[in-house]
């Protein structure tokens, strides 16, 4: 029978299933895999009350016999679910001795965030034909909707300049959550901030994407910065900073007999020092 107008008051229970799990860094998981996240999104609230919690954060601590009863289907397919989960930052597994795994749950806005590298090229072609010659030991053994997803991201990379110039700069091709970071930091950064955090990457020698966004991050989000000027005000400010208190940290006898080199260098968005 169709719901009616007042079935809203009939209480049921739901899994939440987040809408962002259906933007496109996300098409190559699989239906199976969202429901899966879901059930431990649920099962996380349990978690809580049972205490189930450690340095890490909380855990859930759920057998796979126990899920694959739940979701109605084999182990096998479980352990696939979970390792698709994993491949996309959405869940972390820590091994217990004599015990199930704990399962972390990690929210989807920060999985984004997160750069995977599991494709590792053997040979690096020439860039403007990546998508024809782009070849990892990997692929043949990737399960077919990775595969797409590959074909999807590797299709937006010959149209993205910035992922373009990143792989010039680090000299090595980017993975396909790399390509969709590049993507996410096009919608929210302006074009001239991106490019000077490329640059001070280069600079600093610190080639990944991971240390990009976390700079982006730092400096428009938490800070607050919306010009490439700011920005280098701001960066000036934390290397005077930092030149005050290794001083103060000299004078006081902290380095005496470390024979440490306290000439100043450049401050670390990412590291703060």
């Amino acid at each position: 029978m169709a719901l009616k107008i007042d079935d809203y008051k009939d209480f049921e229970m739901f899994y939440k299933l987040p809408q962002e799990l259906f933007e496109e860094c996300f098409k190559g998981l699989s239906i199976g895999a969202k429901v899966l996240y879901a059930i431990l999104r649920d099962k996380w609230g349990q978690s809580q009350k049972n205490g189930w919690h450690d340095e890490k954060g909380i855990y859930c601590n759920f057998s796979v016999k126990l899920l694959s009863e739940i979701m109605g289907c084999s182990e096998k397919t479980i352990t696939s679910y979970k390792k698709e989960l994993s491949e996309y930052c959405l869940i972390s597994e820590r091994r217990q001795f004599n015990s199930t795994n704990k399962i972390y749950v990690n929210r989807v806005s920060e999985a984004k965030r997160h750069v995977h590298e599991d494709f590792t090229c053997t040979e690096r072609k020439n860039l403007p034909h990546v998508h024809e010659d782009f070849t990892c030991t990997e692929r043949k053994n990737l399960p077919t909707n990775q595969t797409n997803i590959n074909q999807t991201n590797l299709t937006k990379l010959n149209n993205n300049s910035t992922a373009k110039k990143i792989e010039e700069n680090f000299g090595r091709f980017l993975s396909p959550i790399e390509i969709e970071m590049v993507n996410f930091w096009e919608k929210e950064y302006d074009n001239d901030l991106i490019d000077f955090a490329i640059k001070e990457a280069v600079m600093r020698n610190k080639r990944t994407t991971k240390w990009i966004d976390t700079s982006l991050f730092d400096w428009v989000n938490k800070n607050g910065l919306k010009t490439v000027s700011e920005i280098k005000e701001y960066l000036t400010s934390k290397t005077s900073q930092n030149s005050r208190s290794k001083k103060k940290d000299f004078s006081s006898g902290r380095y005496a007999l470390l024979g440490t080199d306290i000439s100043v260098h450049e401050i670390d968005p990412e590291l703060g020092f």
